[in-house]
């Protein structure tokens, strides 16, 4: 996963604490595990050759199965200077540097040409973002019949105002399925297929130590536990009271939608 310093708007606040340490340990969160990032990938049929934007790349996960598994062409971008190092390293661990071009830019004014990629793939980074905003630059860099690949934290029912609260104070704005379907549809997007699955803690700490690795994983909960700020955030009672509330309230959507 991307975090909000990777994909934020230019006038934006203070990156929230949580993803501060996230981006200095340089660990990725895939909503549903990387089995859920391989799924939206085979959705959205991409043919070998073709040209791919992986919108907040975090540490190069995605770039790098599009450009091995797919034979993509791949742009990957980030805000993150650190996370950008990061996934031009895994290109080369891969041995797909030749096929992956990587950029440090904004989401929301997007340094790339008119309709340039036939696909774009963005996984946990609009929740952080001014969705109509970008929507509309992915919607200008893609093709004509170009498709758009979203992975995005997703509400599994309508949500009562103490989890809303809860969200926001992390920077978190999700939407239930219908609410992104809508949002893609207002910025001139039809949507092929949508899906929305229950999060599993237990799918996600594998992916984590999939991707990542386990000193790295490890390493970040390490520097959370330090920070005081964190711990003065997330080991509460009433967060962790929350949290166990909650969790059957909010899942992942995978929503592929194309550029009419």
């Amino acid at each position: 996963m991307h975090t909000p310093a990777q994909m934020t708007q230019p006038a934006r606040e203070a990156t929230p604490a949580p993803f501060n340490v996230w981006e200095r340990a340089g660990i990725t969160e895939h909503m549903g595990g990387v089995g859920a990032t391989e799924r939206l990938l085979a959705r959205c049929q991409l043919a070998p050759g073709q040209f791919a934007l992986d919108l907040g790349c975090g540490t190069g996960y995605t770039t790098a199965l599009l450009a091995a598994r797919h034979h993509a062409r791949v742009t990957a971008l980030d805000l993150n200077l650190a996370l950008v190092s990061r996934a031009r390293e895994r290109a080369a661990r891969a041995g797909v540097s030749e096929r992956v071009r990587l950029l440090q830019a904004d989401g929301h004014a997007l340094p790339l040409a008119a309709a340039s990629f036939d696909l774009v793939v963005v996984e946990s980074v609009l929740v952080f973002c001014a969705v109509p905003q970008m929507l509309a630059e992915i919607w200008r860099v893609l093709r004509p019949g170009g498709r758009l690949g979203l992975n995005e934290l997703t509400l599994c029912r309508p949500a009562s105002s103490a989890l809303l609260e809860m969200l926001d104070s992390l920077s978190i704005h999700p939407r239930t399925e219908e609410g992104w379907c809508g949002a893609l549809e207002q910025s001139g997007f039809a949507t092929g297929w949508a899906t929305v699955k229950r999060l599993s803690l237990h799918v996600q700490l594998s992916s984590h130590l999939q991707v990542d690795g386990p000193r790295v994983y490890l390493l970040a909960l390490a520097r959370g536990l330090a920070d005081p700020a964190l711990r003065q955030l997330f080991c509460t009672r009433g967060m962790l009271r929350a949290a166990r509330q909650f969790l059957p309230d909010v899942g992942y959507g995978l929503y592929v939608a194309m550029k009419r």
